[in-house]
């Protein structure tokens, strides 16, 4: 919308105004396939995604994507759901490097919405190796409005995200209650820690280095370590 403001002496100056809804937060849209209800961790659901951008992102097309949930008491308990969801094909979102998998943090336990975005920028002035980029969005399930949700790159290895190479080591604290069958970890005297990347084997040399290098968090400068958000 463009306004004419013009002064006594017959001096015109145009100004644009941009309005936009939501603040002018960028807006998704996902559409599951029939309406489908995203209700579990381990079942994907598929349908497209719809972003527009906002003031400050490049909007997203209508794309074909799977979605499911994610988190463990934010998924359980919290009547706001997290998701993961995932593209056929890297696909760039809200201006960040294009990648296949995506994280919807709902931030329902924390209702300032800023501690993670926080935590990011912090990493990102500490100039560590690598954090996650992250954007705000107003998200949209099936046409009905989910709220305010930090999307965000998926800590994982990948060219475009944590690329620790042939010699670098993914790990992640966890607890005793959130290990399945096929996770390989190894207890310190504080911390349970899996080892997400390389796939290793029980006991193997490689095992065996990480867990004697992380005996102590006090070496864990030896290796890429991050915390899965």
């Amino acid at each position: 919308m463009v306004y004419t403001v013009t002064s006594a002496n017959g001096l015109s100056i145009n100004y644009t105004i941009d309005i936009w809804p939501d603040a002018g937060l960028p807006v998704v849209y996902i559409t599951t396939t029939n309406g489908v209800y995203i209700s579990s961790k381990e079942e994907t659901v598929d349908g497209f995604v719809l972003m527009y951008g906002g003031l400050d992102y490049p909007d997203l097309p209508k794309t074909e994507m799977v979605i499911r949930g994610r988190g463990n008491s934010t998924w359980g308990v919290h009547p706001k759901k997290p998701y993961q969801l995932k593209f056929t094909d890297k696909t760039e979102v809200l201006g960040m490097p294009d990648d296949r998998k995506w994280i919807f943090l709902a931030e329902y336990s924390d209702k300032t919405i800023i501690r993670n975005k926080i935590t990011f920028e912090m990493g990102h002035i500490s100039q560590l190796e690598w954090t996650p980029q992250s954007v705000y969005a107003e998200v949209y399930v099936n046409n009905n409005y989910n709220g305010v949700y930090l999307i965000t790159q998926k800590v994982e290895e990948s060219k475009n995200r944590l690329d620790i190479g042939d010699e670098g080591y993914l790990m992640e604290l966890d607890t005793r209650d959130h290990i399945i069958a096929t996770d390989v970890y190894f207890n310190t005297n504080d911390f349970l820690i899996k080892i997400k990347e390389p796939e290793l084997e029980w006991n193997n040399p490689q095992y065996n280095l990480i867990k004697h290098i992380s005996a102590s968090l006090k070496t864990f400068y030896t290796v890429i370590f991050l915390p899965i958000l």
